[in-house]
């Protein structure tokens, strides 16, 4: 039987999101769209870690982790444009200091998903205007905690994000199908990790800092075929994987296809003679003609 031994100091933990776990974030861009039921679920004063921190660091401790990713709640933090909550750095400082007292090292992230009102209200990541405002955080930020975190990341997966804020539309801002505006969101955050990552750097030099990324495993549905040689799509509904997202809706309209092993569903992408991009599907019927090209 082969043992693996992971290398000393290697960090074992779990993580956690601001909004999901603290209780009470009301003044992000989350809250009202919970209240006014566009979300599924309320998180209203979700597990309460902003003030049992404590038992949930120490029944962390008992499962042996050595480590803890935690997300800070800009909109506590900053909850005006350009005003920050002392009070609320100095409770994440304790958080930290709380993770440190028993042997946990903390990961810290800065913007998961969700932000502030004010922010969401002014245009999100799309109005280049409020990336200063995200550098002027991550400073704020850095000048409170760095020396007390070496690990950071700056913002979580981009492309969920994006994906479910402007192409699915079902996370705010409730954008159905806009490829276009999904793209420059991910590009803006990609210019915010720069930004706060120097802002990071500049506070703390030894600063590890990264963003979360959202990977998932996919292969082609044909990988034999190439570039130029795709062969052509099935004549009928019925012979293709993905009837409800993408044939029956308008048929013909998807150039690309792929099949997800990690959840067995079949994604498509591209834009039909109509000019509108394809949704993506979650089918399990399998090709049963030519099927559908690889990029």
């Amino acid at each position: 039987m082969t043992v693996y031994r992971f290398p000393r100091g290697f960090l074992w933990g779990a993580a956690t999101a601001a909004h999901q776990v603290e209780g009470g974030n009301r003044l992000n861009d989350w809250w009202p769209a919970e209240e006014e039921g566009r979300l599924p679920h309320r998180s209203g004063e979700a597990c309460r870690f902003w003030d049992l921190y404590e038992r949930d660091l120490d029944l962390a401790r008992r499962f042996g982790h050595n480590a803890h990713r935690l997300s800070l709640e800009w909109s506590r933090i900053e909850p005006e444009p350009g005003r920050f909550d002392e009070a609320a750095l100095d409770h994440y400082a304790v958080i930290v200091d709380a993770m440190a007292a028993r042997g946990i090292e903390p990961v810290v992230t800065l913007h998961h998903f969700t932000s502030p009102l004010w922010f969401a209200r002014r245009g999100g990541w799309l109005d280049r205007r409020n990336l200063a405002a995200f550098e002027a955080y991550a400073g704020k930020v850095a000048e409170r905690l760095a020396g007390r975190v070496r690990w950071w990341i700056t913002v979580n997966e981009p492309t969920v994000l994006a994906k479910h804020g402007f192409v699915t539309g079902d996370w705010p801002p409730f954008r159905r199908g806009r490829w276009d505006l999904a793209l420059r969101t991910i590009r803006a955050m990609g210019r915010g990790h720069v930004l706060a990552r120097a802002a990071l750097r500049a506070a703390r030099p030894d600063a590890m800092v990264s963003f979360a990324h959202s990977a998932p495993w996919i292969e082609p549905c044909n990988p034999r075929a190439g570039p130029t040689g795709w062969p052509p799509w099935p004549a009928t509904s019925s012979s293709t994987v993905c009837p409800s997202a993408c044939w029956a809706a308008r048929p013909g309209m998807c150039s690309t296809m792929w099949r997800s092993t990690t959840t067995r569903a079949w994604w498509c992408a591209g834009r039909g003679a109509d000019g509108r991009p394809c949704s993506a599907g979650t089918v399990s019927t399998t090709i049963t003609g030519p099927g559908a090209a690889s990029p």
